[in-house]
């Protein structure tokens, strides 16, 4: 992930933020793909779809400057026509016993698509992602304690359901923002656990 974009939108600073994801792109032939390997990273925590599908959350604890990479193989999930990666990132915005804050909420990710014939193509974080803070998920939940973040508070009624599939009508949300993956002058790396 070195030299990819990290996405967010709006204050980096914020407590409790939630942001949605979303990247569509065709898919022209499926029995011709031969693997589609998608790396990720998010700040603080994230859940993953595709087209739909529920595919995993993550990472495992890190340091702010040792940050684990998930890799997932997403040939199963796609499909001949349109796809989409939906990914929740939520950022606790402050320290707690088991992480420490970065100042780098986000998303950082590539899925690498391989056909038969050996043509590659590449998809990143970047602007072309479309990004919501609408979510659902609100951040004037009590904290129960030092150790751990604020209880969940979601209204339903604020979340935009069917967003993680490909047709979803995301035309009035936002671009995602791009940003450095590690703030200037705090070098980090990426690390395969």
């Amino acid at each position: 992930l070195a030299g990819i974009p990290r996405i967010w939108l709006g204050s980096e600073i914020e407590v409790g933020a939630t942001r949605l994801f979303r990247k569509t792109f065709v898919l022209p032939n499926r029995a011709g793909l031969r693997a589609a390997r998608l790396t990720l990273f998010a700040d603080s925590v994230y859940q993953l779809w595709v087209n739909g599908a529920y595919i995993g959350r993550g990472p495992t604890f890190f340091h702010p400057h040792r940050r684990p990479i998930q890799r997932y193989e997403l040939k199963p999930f796609l499909k001949e026509g349109l796809n989409a990666v939906a990914v929740l990132v939520h950022s606790y915005g402050f320290s707690i016993h088991n992480y420490t804050v970065s100042g780098c909420p986000g998303l950082t990710a590539l899925l690498e698509m391989e056909s038969h014939n050996g043509r590659r193509h590449r998809i990143r974080t970047d602007r072309s992602w479309k990004a919501s803070a609408q979510t659902g998920w609100l951040a004037d939940a009590p904290r129960r304690s030092w150790a751990i973040g604020f209880l969940e508070h979601f209204e339903a009624a604020r979340h935009p359901w069917g967003w993680t599939d490909p047709a979803f009508d995301d035309r009035r949300w936002s671009r995602a923002e791009t940003h450095p993956a590690f703030r200037p002058g705090l070098p980090g790396i990426y690390i395969d656990p």
